[in-house]
């Protein structure tokens, strides 16, 4: 396996967000339709069958870590199915008109047998999903916490300081009248306890 770049790892990582969104949106037929897995203009692009896009995400995924955990080698099986089968008969459904099929040629619609499978790799995503999007956040979102030095004048520093002093006050005032309170009702005697 080969460590990925800074950018090559940007570049996944900006891919496979893509692909995960869409389809978890969508199904795999709105990655398509989106453009997110050739060129950007979807299915009224030119050569959508090339996926220029998602092949670069195959590629830089088996490239990666990710590559070696069970849900990412189930997740690159996944994404190595799909493949669009164009129909001969290419149309798009007017939106204003819901029943009418208008001839547009630069439409490239799938087969019903490709648009089947994408169904099935729509489902087999949806099952693992939860799972490898602990390993993407993993990678992509590393926990580490971020600390920021600041630099505080004279003034402010002492003012933070009697602030710190003043809390620390405040506890060891709160836990003195705890402890009389705990002795008060230990000893049965009421009268201190009313009067804390």
């Amino acid at each position: 396996m080969t460590t990925l770049t800074t950018t090559e790892t940007t570049r996944l990582e900006t891919l496979l967000s893509n692909y995960v969104n869409q389809v978890n949106k969508g199904g795999h037929y709105q990655y398509y339709s989106n453009g997110c897995d050739t060129n950007g203009n979807g299915c009224f692009g030119a050569n959508v069958e090339e996926l220029t896009l998602h092949n670069e995400m195959i590629n830089l995924f088996e490239m990666s870590e990710l590559s070696n955990s069970e849900s990412g080698i189930n997740l690159l099986k996944i994404m190595k199915r799909f493949n669009i089968e164009l129909d001969n008969k290419q149309f798009f459904e007017d939106w204003e008109n819901d029943n009418e099929e208008i001839t547009n040629d630069n439409y490239q619609k799938p087969t019903m047998d490709c648009e089947e499978k994408w169904n099935t790799l729509d489902d087999a995503l949806y099952s693992i999903i939860n799972e490898f999007m602990i390993e993407f956040d993993k990678m992509f979102n590393n926990d580490e916490e971020v600390t920021t030095k600041v630099e505080l004048s004279d003034m402010e520093q002492q003012l933070v300081n009697k602030i710190i002093n003043q809390q620390e006050e405040i506890v060891k005032l709160q836990n003195d009248k705890l402890e009389a309170m705990k002795l008060a009702v230990a000893n049965d005697d009421l009268k201190s306890l009313m009067n804390l």
